[in-house]
């Protein structure tokens, strides 16, 4: 019964990292695309004009 208990545990084993071998280009694309989406984000910039509500006399928060 122990040998089975063992063979058991090895067939969940390797069926777990079976399935993280083969998801992980799925996430490797998903982190890519996370970081592609936050470096365009990051550079994604309004002008002071528009930054508030579209008055250009309305003062913008400044984070220094």
């Amino acid at each position: 019964m122990a040998l089975e208990w063992d063979s058991n545990i090895r067939a969940h084993i390797l069926t777990i990292i079976v399935i993280f071998v083969r998801m992980a280009p799925l996430l490797t694309m998903r982190l890519a695309m996370m970081r592609i989406l936050l470096a365009l984000s990051s550079c994604w910039c309004l002008p002071p004009a528009l930054a508030a509500d579209g008055d250009p006399a309305t003062p913008v928060p400044s984070f220094d």
